[in-house]
């Protein structure tokens, strides 16, 4: 291959060239969408476009289900480990390295073990199904969506920007709003990452 000649190349675009700013935010923002959102350049252009972009309907329906799914699973995954670090320090009372139990007692001891692992299995699960909500209501979807997005692609600023938008506030309900840190910490959509930008399949 030779080289080019001519010039042909020299007009392309490279880092640190010149740019056009003065596009205003919305026009900035005009060609970006849900999937494919604009680089944020500033806090406020990057809320501009996520309280405002429209998000498709087979995407909202898969994170619902998504939701779900993980909501399920960090419940049972939490319990599990509360379970082994439980019977870590209480170990089953009949394996063959542990004292050997009375024939009266047998029952009582090994009965009393379940019943106490069983205990802190349904104690961790009834906290952590406190700790999240059971699914996401259609009517706030939309809003839980755009905090998430918002605070993802808010990295790209830096740590200063995300502080700022983690503090916005979006609608929530008739006349209460909820800030954008606390509707990510409730519904923990970063558990299901790549779904949350996935239409339902």
């Amino acid at each position: 291959m030779g080289r080019p000649e001519g010039g042909q190349f020299t007009g392309l675009a490279k880092p640190g060239a010149e740019v056009s700013l003065d596009l205003s935010d919305e026009a900035y923002n005009a060609d970006g969408t849900y999937l494919f959102p604009p680089i944020p350049r500033s806090v406020e252009q990057h809320i501009a476009f996520w309280e405002k972009v429209p998000i498709h309907d087979e995407v909202m329906s898969n994170v619902a289900v998504q939701y779900k799914h993980n909501r399920e699973e960090q419940v049972t995954q939490a319990c599990e480990r509360a379970a082994e670090a439980w019977k870590e320090e209480n170990p089953d009372p009949t394996l063959p390295h542990m004292p050997r139990i009375k024939d009266k007692d047998y029952h009582r001891v090994v009965q009393t073990w379940k019943d106490k692992g069983r205990a802190v299995w349904d104690e961790t699960e009834a906290r952590e199904q406190a700790a999240r909500p059971a699914g996401i209501p259609h009517t706030h979807m939309r809003t839980i969506l755009r905090a998430h997005g918002m605070t993802h692609y808010a990295h790209v600023i830096g740590d200063e920007a995300v502080d700022q938008v983690v503090q916005h506030e979006l609608p929530w309900n008739a006349d209460e709003t909820a800030s954008v840190g606390w509707i990510n910490d409730t519904y923990r959509l970063w558990e299901i990452g790549d779904e949350t930008r996935t239409p339902m399949r």
